[in-house]
């Protein structure tokens, strides 16, 4: 059987949605079928279904702006992340966490970054577990065991341990040692914070959208909220604005984003110069749209280039477009170990002006295998 294979309406009242992984984004009002071959979708510029063949990983996005939220999130190294509440576990190895609709999760710590009610930066270099209480203190050592209760080994000035017993409500943030998330690939988001790897979406005539169970549950795959999603991954995808991207040099500025928990916004590069990529495992092309600021596209000149291990796969010349000009895009394939490159070139003005952001961006994998899902 076919988890990819959806009969549904998906269909959002506040806004239209938008499938990204095809070139150019496609704005749609619903979704009825959903295949390895092929996507059948409700337009919304002109009202008429279409079937898009063929189909690469896709993500469609309904709703922009979710985050920041509040309550108590559990984050893994998978780069998803969960709302709920801590459980107890006989397993000092173990983590229980009672998630709203995916119901009791039974997570190894190996695979923990984080919990708690704001999200610490990750630190990948770090050598010990930090405990961030509501009070301010800070407290740095090993967490022996983590439950409704938080046992901590914690070092001392002298170099001697002293344990302690903390309870959740004192507590605003726990990370654990050499934390850090990756990309959240094929991950689909909610209102409520969660995000997710969560196959086989569909949606009966009881309008109960269900799905595959997820592989930390117990729990049968229904009870996800119908209006409640915020993008679905359908393959293994990821919005840009989730990939690290840093620049290269010291006199560069790192490209800015929304800083939403799941941001599929534009990212936004400033100046000159270039910015590294760090390619999730697995992805095989990068797609998104070259946007110009509409204040500065009387500044702008010179190009925005993408390489991959040193070679061009794209150009594209910036600058006040024309009357009727297709939009500007970028379209690379990345093969596996590939280091990807983005390079801005200035022009007449050089860096008056040079400003220029990625919007509608996606990494994508290799076409689906039903028989893999």
């Amino acid at each position: 059987m076919t988890l990819l294979t959806l009969m549904v309406v998906l269909c959002t009242p506040q806004a239209p949605m938008v499938i990204l992984g095809p070139v150019e984004p496609v704005g749609i009002r619903a979704i009825t079928e959903v295949s390895d071959a092929h996507v059948v979708v409700l337009r919304d510029h002109d009202g008429e279904w279409a079937q898009l063949n063929r189909p690469h990983p896709i993500l469609v996005v309904s709703n922009r702006s979710l985050g920041p939220l509040s309550g108590l999130r559990l984050h893994l190294r998978s780069g998803e992340a969960f709302p709920g509440t801590i459980e107890a576990t006989s397993s000092p190895d173990m983590l229980a966490w009672r998630h709203p609709w995916l119901g009791r999760l039974e997570v190894s710590l190996d695979s923990v970054c984080s919990l708690g009610r704001t999200s610490p930066l990750d630190d990948p270099d770090a050598r010990h577990d930090v405990i961030e209480l509501e009070d301010g203190d800070r407290l740095e050592g090993f967490c022996a065991s983590i439950g409704p209760e938080v046992v901590i080994e914690v070092l001392l000035p002298d170099g001697s341990e002293h344990t302690m017993s903390i309870p959740w409500r004192k507590i605003r943030s726990l990370r654990l040692a050499d934390s850090h998330r990756r990309p959240p690939v094929g991950c689909s988001a909610f209102s409520d914070g969660t995000v997710a790897k969560i196959q086989g979406l569909r949606r009966g005539a009881d309008d109960i959208l269900r799905h595959a169970p997820h592989p930390l549950s117990t729990a049968p795959g229904i009870g996800a909220p119908a209006q409640g999603w915020a993008a679905l991954a359908l393959g293994d995808v990821v919005p840009l604005g989730e990939v690290g991207i840093e620049p290269i040099g010291d006199a560069l500025e790192g490209p800015s984003s929304d800083g939403h928990l799941f941001n599929t916004g534009p990212v936004r590069l400033v100046g000159l110069g270039a910015w590294k990529v760090h390619v999730p495992e697995g992805m095989s092309r990068l797609r998104a749209q070259v946007h110009v600021p509409p204040h500065l596209r009387h500044l702008s000149g010179g190009a925005l280039s993408v390489e991959a291990d040193g070679v061009v796969r794209a150009h594209v010349q910036l600058g006040r477009p024309k009357r009727g000009e297709a939009p500007m895009f970028i379209d690379v394939e990345i093969a596996e170990g590939n280091e990807v490159i983005i390079r801005r070139t200035g022009g007449p003005l050089g860096e008056v002006g040079a400003t220029v952001e990625l919007t509608n961006g996606v990494l994508i994998g290799p076409p689906t295998d039903s028989s893999t899902r």
